[in-house]
């Protein structure tokens, strides 16, 4: 009387185990949540107030009477790219600047497939009517597409004189 066999301790249907249908809703549930994660860690690699369509960055120009500043980036294998961020655009005298000043618009060119077809298509469609050279380049344009400044690759001054020349930009032409 004792002894138990291992067969007295397994589980069966309907005692304490899960059902394959709330196991489909474990799975479901899961996968919602880190699609959100995932969606929402992409979105975030365009960065604080960088904003990914360029059609919507010009009625946010016009509306706003701002200048468009465009980013040509290979976010996840462009070393350049990564430091033009780490040294101008992630800095806070950037982004005030930039936050009153600008329309920020990332164009990234990742090789690591984390992005939709539409937005790699109109990326690609951008950069050839641009005449994009290579990464990064950096691009001003007024609300309505008119280009007013072009730089490829780092910029060739520190930061306060590429946020000077930026200023200079905004200065001449404002966004309207």
């Amino acid at each position: 009387q004792g002894s138990r066999s291992f067969d007295d301790c397994r589980w069966t249907r309907g005692q304490r185990g899960i059902s394959l249908g709330q196991l489909h809703l474990i799975f479901m549930r899961l996968f919602c949540i880190l699609t959100s994660l995932i969606i929402s860690h992409f979105t975030a690699l365009a960065g604080e107030g960088w904003i990914e369509d360029f059609e919507k960055a010009k009625k946010i120009a016009a509306k706003e009477e701002r200048l468009i500043l465009m980013d040509f980036t290979g976010s996840d294998w462009c070393q350049p790219c990564k430091l033009l961020h780490k040294k101008y655009y992630d800095t806070d005298k950037f982004k005030a600047f930039a936050k009153e000043k600008l329309v920020l618009v990332t164009l990234d060119f990742p090789v690591g497939g984390n992005q939709s077809a539409e937005r790699k298509a109109a990326n690609e469609k951008l950069s050839k009517e641009l005449k994009v050279k290579g990464f990064p380049t950096t691009i001003m344009v007024d609300a309505k597409g008119k280009e007013l400044f072009r730089e490829l690759g780092l910029p060739s001054v520190d930061l306060e004189g590429f946020i000077g020349r930026l200023e200079n930009l905004v200065t001449k032409h404002p966004g309207k």
